[in-house]
């Protein structure tokens, strides 16, 4: 079963336990656990909104060990500062680390600065790849064994509670076999891109 076949069925799974109220209590006998209840706090669980992804970013940067693979359309300054940059070094000192950054998507309006200041890390650094993709994809955040699925733009809105709200949400996967499988593939999209097209 394909990644987005699985993550479908699992939600669609969850939102049918979450319309399905409690059977009613046979008389004499205690009410049964209401697992409507359970399904609606694991969707909750599940659901990235908008303003929580850099947090997300923020905690992939600091606790990846294996892999960091971020699919994202717009490179933007704003976004990619003096602070994410520290991050990423310090992801890229790590032990068998391997870091992909793939951007575009079919969109070519980046701040050239801050294209830069990545091909410049990726320069100095062998185990970063950075490519721009023509085809849309989905804009992921994967790392290790977590996986978000996502419309948000990475790196180039800044997100928070306190600024203008975008219904861009994302779901957060962590089943080891889902994530690995998109790892798989995204990577694969990744590197064939390299032979064709340089940032």
């Amino acid at each position: 079963m394909s990644p987005r076949i699985w993550r479908h069925s699992m939600v669609r799974g969850l939102q049918r336990r979450a319309d399905t109220p409690p059977p009613a209590p046979e008389p004499g006998t205690t009410a049964a656990d209401d697992d409507s209840a359970t399904a609606r706090a694991e969707l909750a669980a599940l659901t990235v909104p908008s303003f929580e992804h850099p947090e997300h970013l923020a905690t992939a940067l600091a606790d990846a060990r294996r892999h960091f693979l971020l699919v994202t359309p717009h490179l933007r300054t704003a976004v990619i500062t003096d602070v994410l940059i520290g991050r990423l070094k310090n992801l890229l000192r790590r032990r068998d680390m391997t870091a992909r950054i793939a951007f575009g998507l079919g969109r070519s309006d980046h701040d050239p600065e801050a294209l830069n200041r990545l091909q410049r890390l990726a320069d100095t650094h062998h185990n970063l790849t950075l490519v721009r993709v023509d085809e849309p994809l989905p804009h992921d955040l994967i790392y290790d064994d977590t996986w978000v699925n996502t419309s948000f733009d990475w790196l180039s809105y800044r997100g928070g509670p306190a600024r203008v709200y975008r219904r861009e949400e994302g779901t957060l996967i962590r089943a080891a076999a889902a994530v690995d499988d998109r790892h798989a593939t995204c990577a694969a999209i990744i590197d064939a891109a390299i032979t064709t097209h340089h940032p």
